[in-house]
């Protein structure tokens, strides 16, 4: 898991700009499905064909873009103006490493603040060494975009890096795929959508969802390890998110989600999402109200270039997923009318 994590954390690809990593995770999928493409939005969908007959449809969707920014224009003393897209945080992002497209290369300086409160987009810029505005923006166009440009780093057992709120959940999903492949009896029809601009909109699961028609929908994304009600842990297993903003998970989705981990013997949180919204609303209503489930994984320091997972709880939400995928749990479909 480290190493799949190290492969996609430094990728780069900010919201719907997310190329490079869609072709990555389309090489890695590759050679554990039957079949994948990318979509005219940019998600990637692979199918893995059920072992028997007749099969449910399976959606399980991680998003492949992480936080950055967007050029807006240039100063007299040449630094550049931007808007942060994807959840950049600008207090944790002053003073860190940015790369653009073509490898031009720049540091997140702004002016003093006491407070960090007082930290805004009009007070901070991008430094890329350029001499005066003309020089800057002969080197980066208005509307080019950035992301953060840090290594993958261990702290112990768990691991530090940018991206790893959307790219652990793309790491859930190739490892799956590589247990399903060699684990050919799954009765599911597995389908991987691996989707782009999760971080702006849900536009990108929604696509994907409208595309599958699943019976059955998971969202594959991170928890936040924040002070607060509903708090998950890194370090403490999987979770399986019971509310957010506009959204309840249903209890056909919820009893399939507990008997696939009591089948996996995992231990998962419970989390009630303050803050936020994930993709479910918009694949649950685009797949025409099939039952959806967000399992997830406890993510500290979200739109930071050091944001920190435990690889064992990632594990641990591939053996679950799997146990979904090749279990004989398959209520969720066949109740939902009953909900």
């Amino acid at each position: 898991m480290k190493d799949l994590l190290g492969q996609l954390s430094g990728l780069w690809g900010p919201p719907g700009r997310e190329e490079a990593v869609a072709k990555a995770l389309a090489d890695l999928v590759r050679p554990h499905v039957d079949e994948v493409r990318t979509d005219a939005l940019g998600n990637v969908l692979a199918v893995r064909r059920a072992g028997s007959a007749p099969a449910r449809r399976l959606l399980l969707l991680a998003g492949m873009d992480g936080p950055g920014g967007v050029v807006l224009d240039g100063t007299a003393e040449g630094y550049l103006r931007f808007a942060p897209v994807g959840g950049l945080s600008l207090v944790a992002a002053r003073g860190q490493r940015v790369r653009f497209a073509d490898g031009t290369a720049g540091v997140v300086g702004g002016e003093p603040v006491e407070d960090p409160k007082d930290l805004k987009v009009q007070n901070s810029w991008i430094d890329i060494g350029a001499r005066d505005r003309d020089d800057a923006l002969a080197r980066v166009a208005p509307g080019s975009f950035f992301a953060l440009d840090q290594p993958l780093t261990a702290i112990g057992d768990w691991v530090a890096g940018p991206n790893l709120a959307g790219r652990a959940g793309c790491a859930v999903l190739v490892a799956l795929a590589g247990r399903l492949a060699r684990n050919p009896g799954h009765r599911n029809e597995v389908h991987l959508a691996f989707t782009v601009q999760g971080t702006v909109a849900p536009r990108g699961a929604r696509t994907a969802a409208f595309q599958v028609q699943p019976d059955l929908a998971v969202v594959v994304t991170a928890a936040p390890d924040e002070p607060g009600a509903g708090r998950a842990r890194v370090g403490q297993g999987p979770v399986l998110r019971l509310r957010e903003a506009g959204w309840v998970l249903r209890a056909p989705a919820r009893r399939e989600l507990e008997e696939a981990a009591r089948t996996a013997g995992v231990r998962w949180q419970p989390e009630v999402a303050e803050k936020g919204a994930s993709d479910a609303p918009g694949a649950e209503a685009a797949a025409g109200g099939v039952p959806v489930a967000v399992a997830g994984y406890p993510v500290r320091y979200r739109g930071t270039p050091a944001e920190v997972v435990a690889p064992a709880d990632l594990e641990a939400l591939v053996d679950w997923l799997a146990a979904l995928a090749t279990g004989t749990a398959g209520a969720a479909a066949s109740a939902a009318a009953s909900a």
